[in-house]
């Protein structure tokens, strides 16, 4: 794929989240996609190998969180690498807070 190719398919994909639409996410992932999410401590931290565990990330974040407002603002390209910049407000299922 080209860049421009690449950022397409993100912009999908978030577009696809927000629409509630995850079964797409995955759908256009590859068998032996590595999905890695930072953070510690964090339900939805850590690697994941193949689209099973992909979806065990997005059953974590819809039991860990409500979003309010999720909104991607910048891509950020170089070859095969996109970086997304934005900002996300959630609440946190188990607190309400």
């Amino acid at each position: 794929m080209t860049t421009q190719a690449n950022v397409a398919f993100v912009q999908k994909a978030y577009a696809d989240f927000l629409a509630g639409d995850i079964s797409s996410i995955l759908a256009a992932l590859t068998d032996d996609i590595e999905w890695i999410t930072p953070g510690k401590g964090v339900a939805t931290e850590g690697v994941r190998h193949g689209k099973a565990e992909v979806a065990k990330f997005f059953e974590a974040v819809a039991a860990t969180w409500k979003f309010t407002a999720f909104q991607p603002r910048e891509y950020i390209a170089s070859d095969d690498t996109v970086a997304v910049i934005g900002s996300y407000t959630a609440i946190a299922r188990a607190t309400a807070a």
